[in-house]
């Protein structure tokens, strides 16, 4: 009868052994997947902060550009004089 119990909790501890083996799988392959997703987003947010300097950039630009049309049609209208 005591090999009987020893033998019991012998496979109860096998089986509680294996229940963590198996969450801790899981636990690992859920953490491989948060880091994946995690990657994925710091991604997504490099890009998109790449495309707001660049369309930054582009305004810039386009007023730099419109400040210099403003000023070549200011020298059309206003002959330049020079002094003798």
């Amino acid at each position: 009868m005591w090999v009987h119990g020893v033998s019991s909790e012998l496979e109860n501890l096998r089986m509680q052994t294996q229940n963590a083996q198996t969450e801790s799988a899981m636990a690992a392959s859920q953490t491989a997947t948060v880091l994946s997703l995690n990657l994925k987003l710091q991604s997504t947010a490099s890009k998109n902060q790449a495309k707001n300097i660049d369309l930054e950039l582009r305004k810039w630009e386009a007023k730099e550009g419109k400040e210099l049309l403003s000023i070549i049609q200011v020298r059309r209208i206003l002959p330049l004089t020079r002094p003798d």
